[in-house]
């Protein structure tokens, strides 16, 4: 449940016909997600009776009928692989990579991230079939990236320079230029 006066979470085992039951859930407004997920899955969908759940929060009532909330994963086979380097032209070990969603940045699911190697090689698999801005961070804080998803002047400041990975595809051997620590030192802003 997410509001300004409340924040909890609900958490329901998935038996193994992928059936779940979350007795007494009141009244409120929630974001739903499903984690772990296996490996190269995603959320494709998310319903509550007749309305789409993936980017607008469920809204429970007192005054409505309780509904069923159907949850759909989906495989994908979409990859993204390359090396990061400096702006120079040096591979940068340990950058961080992640993969911004263009369009609805508001589900944390869907940024992807990895760590490039000791070469600056990186690869992120099960990419969800939409388009993303393609970063890679000398070094900023942990998770700081979700900044973007409320904030658009820094997720512009960003994605304006960088690659995209169209919905779906697969792109092999990409060359990323890390964004240098001095500019993200304090914060991504």
């Amino acid at each position: 449940r997410n509001a300004l006066e409340i924040s909890q979470e609900l958490d329901v085992p998935i038996d193994a016909d992928g059936w779940f039951t979350m007795p007494g859930v009141g009244p409120g407004t929630y974001d739903v997600s499903v984690q772990p997920l296996p490996d190269r899955a995603y959320v494709r969908s998310i319903t509550y009776g007749s309305f789409d759940s993936l980017f607008t929060p469920i809204v429970i009532n007192n005054a409505a009928p309780v509904s069923r909330l159907n949850i759909d994963l989906t495989q994908s086979n979409a990859t993204a692989e390359g090396v990061v380097v400096d702006r120079v032209g040096r591979p940068v070990p340990g950058a961080n990579v992640v993969l911004v969603p263009r369009g609805n940045r508001r589900r944390a699911d869907r940024y992807l991230a990895t760590i490039a190697d000791a070469g600056g090689n990186f690869r992120v698999t099960g990419i969800p079939a939409m388009d993303y801005a393609l970063l890679a961070f000398e070094d900023i804080e942990p998770q700081a990236y979700f900044v973007f998803s409320y904030d658009t002047a820094a997720f512009n400041r960003y994605s304006v320079p960088a690659q995209t990975l169209s919905s779906g595809a697969s792109n092999a051997q990409l060359r990323l230029v890390a964004i240098p620590a001095e500019e993200t030192a304090g914060g991504i802003h």
